[in-house]
């Protein structure tokens, strides 16, 4: 392509789209979203050149990036069985009636239906028949198949067309090469500017206004000359007038019971690997564009936006929020990307991003009640069955997401699905049968979700030294000791705990790793939603809290149950090694000597509590009802007991 300096981009891709042959359908406007940045620096970056290059290779549209020769002759994909999947439904749960696949011929009147609305919006043309559709397009087509994903608690679309372009037979996505880095502001990286938002701006002075805009794929076109690619099945079952699009004429077109009917899409797709990496050039875009625009003089954030494919956040000072949401929305108007007026949103102190629910006057964020649920049911099933059989590769993707999503409230347990990443990672696309480790991680997340309240606070500040609470603990053969900002506690060991560490059944670090159970569990309450840090002076413990990890049952079953109640209370836990010589506080409670404790500096003023020591019981039955893993898991804290033993 010739060089095109920036600031002529808008009118060169205008020059590029009037060469186009003649659309209807996709309202996007490249140029408009070039016009709308012109003067910006957004317009002097790279990723905007690559972006105005792409369009101007597509006139206009995105290109799908298909790198192999056409095919010589038609492929034909055939349409699954069950067309229609419901998303979110649990395995073992029975099927809605109403929606079940057991009725072929119902299912396809749905599927035909959507192509039908797709027509009538002219984005599809057709249907053809193959012989009309090689005469239109040539004998290189590739017609995958298609299937519907039903979501019953979507606000707009209940049914969504998925285009299978990974289909058996000359899959599309198979010869995709597309490079481009796909980043999108997943929950973490929400969280993240956001509490820098919160430093920077206050508590109770941050509000958030979410957007979401209307059919986002489908307001993207592509090249004209990747439409023979996109050939799309649907097969009448019944006589019927439909829809007929032929790329200028809106008509009707008569079918008869046994026909093959091939739809060809015009827009990006749902199904096709580069339509997520092109509909992310463009949200990106505006993303970074609002950024820029929302600035104090000095260049900081008076207003942030994240993106996540289709969905905008924007949030940031309680008096500019608005200016920031009238901006996005002037922009998306302006480019032929509308927001969807049934999710039309408010600027607020509550407000939902990406599923989790965000309090900006508490600071808090929260996991729905209603996924907390349907996520601990789905777990349940799932265990049920993982435990004497294999599961599914899509289920296991299923219980993985609901996981990782979880793990947007409850950040510390991360470390507690990285088996299953793995499994899912390592293994065959097919059934797989999981070890006990995996599955003891999918009852720690069960565990978790069953005895939390959702809800954890959000926590803006970083972690660092003046902000970090100090926890010290200590454990000797004859008893352990604690303290925290002036209150302490201190015990002796039963002696059946000193008999099994005199026979080497326990060791020191063991011991160690319990007292901070005792720690967490005494002061959790406490230390929610701040940053703790376990001084303590064995090595081997200090490692292990920071791995989140061990090789060793006893300590990993003490680091479960561990960081299950940091999780409770949203902490966020590290561990650092103190000489024994600077631990004097809790060295002295370890040993009972209470008069060498009392007679060392004390910075607050002291007070004697009472300890939760629940977890001593781990020492000697790591694998029963006090690991957070195991199927009789018993939360004494919280005085709730599992409905009934779980596999």
């Amino acid at each position: 392509m010739p060089w095109v300096p920036s600031a002529l981009f808008a009118p060169a891709l205008r020059l590029y789209q009037s060469m186009a042959p003649a659309r209807v359908a996709p309202s996007f406007d490249g140029a408009a979203l070039f016009h709308v940045a012109r003067g910006s620096k957004l317009v002097e970056s790279a990723a905007a050149r690559e972006l105005f290059e792409l369009l101007c290779i597509g006139n206009g549209s995105f290109d799908l990036l298909y790198s192999a020769k056409l095919p010589s002759e038609p492929i034909i994909n055939t349409n699954p069985p069950r067309l229609v999947v419901e998303d979110g439904r649990i395995p073992t749960r029975k099927r809605d009636r109403q929606s079940a696949a057991a009725d072929p011929v119902a299912d396809a009147d749905v599927l035909l239906g959507l192509c039908g609305q797709e027509v009538l919006a002219r984005r599809y043309l057709g249907p053809f028949s193959l012989a009309e559709a090689v005469d239109k397009f040539g004998p290189g087509i590739i017609v995958s198949s298609a299937f519907i994903v039903r979501r019953a608690t979507a606000v707009s679309t209940k049914d969504r067309m998925i285009h299978n372009a990974s289909s058996r037979h000359g899959s599309v996505n198979a010869e995709i090469q597309d490079d481009y880095d796909v980043q999108l502001d997943h929950t973490a990286v929400f969280k993240d500017r956001v509490r820098a938002m919160i430093r920077r701006h206050g508590k109770g002075n941050i509000t958030m206004c979410v957007s979401d805009i209307s059919k986002a794929y489908r307001r993207f076109g592509v090249s004209h000359a990747d439409v023979p690619l996109l050939g799309l099945r649907a097969d009448a079952f019944a006589p019927a007038s439909l829809p007929f699009f032929d790329g200028t004429t809106l008509s009707t077109k008569r079918v008869a019971p046994g026909d093959m009917l091939i739809y060809f899409d015009t827009c990006l797709p749902f199904g096709v690997s580069s339509s997520v990496s092109s509909c992310v050039r463009v949200s990106t875009f505006v993303r970074d564009l609002i950024r820029e625009q929302c600035q104090d003089p000095l260049g900081h954030p008076l207003v942030d936006v994240c993106a996540y494919i289709d969905d905008f956040g924007t949030f940031g000072s309680r008096q500019h929020v608005p200016e920031g949401v009238r901006r996005l929305r002037a922009i998306l108007k302006a480019i032929g990307c509308p927001e969807n007026m049934a999710k039309l949103d408010s600027p607020s102190t509550l407000a939902t991003y990406l599923g989790l629910v965000y309090d900006f006057d508490a600071l808090t964020v929260t996991l729905p009640e209603a996924k907390r649920t349907n996520y601990i049911a789905h777990l349940d099933s799932f265990l049920e069955r993982a435990c004497i059989g294999p599961v599914a590769d899509s289920e296991l993707r299923s219980v993985i997401g609901k996981i990782v999503h979880a793990a947007g409230v409850f950040e510390i347990g991360k470390v507690f699905y990285q088996r299953l990443l793995a499994a899912l990672r390592n293994g065959p696309r097919r059934p797989r049968r999981l070890d006990g480790a995996t599955l003891d991680d999918v009852r720690w997340w069960r565990h978790l979700l069953a005895g939390s309240c959702g809800t954890v606070p959000l926590c803006p500040e970083p972690w660092a030294r003046e902000n970090s609470h100090r926890v010290y603990t200590d454990a000797a053969r004859s008893g352990w000791g604690m303290c925290f900002e002036g209150q302490w506690a201190y015990g002796t060991w039963p002696k059946h705990i000193q008999a099994a560490f005199d026979d080497d059944r326990i060791s020191i670090s063991d011991l160690e790793l319990v007292c901070l159970n005792f720690a967490i569990e005494t002061w959790g309450a406490q230390l929610a939603g701040r940053r703790l840090l376990m001084r303590c002076d064995n090595t081997a413990t200090v490692a292990n809290v920071t791995s989140q990890s061990s090789s060793r049952p006893l300590r990993a079953a003490l680091l479960r149950r561990l960081f299950v109640f940091a999780a409770f209370h949203g902490i966020q836990l590290g561990s650092t090694y103190i000489n024994t010589k600077r631990n004097e506080h809790a060295d002295a409670l370890s040993r009972g000597d209470l008069t060498r404790f009392f007679s060392l500096p004390q910075h607050y003023d002291l007070q004697h509590v009472q300890a939760r020591t629940d977890a001593m019981g781990l020492l000697l039955d790591p694998t029963g009802p006090l690991n957070p893993s195991s199927p009789a898991w018993v939360d004494r804290l919280r005085h709730k007991k599992p409905a009934a033993p779980m596999p």
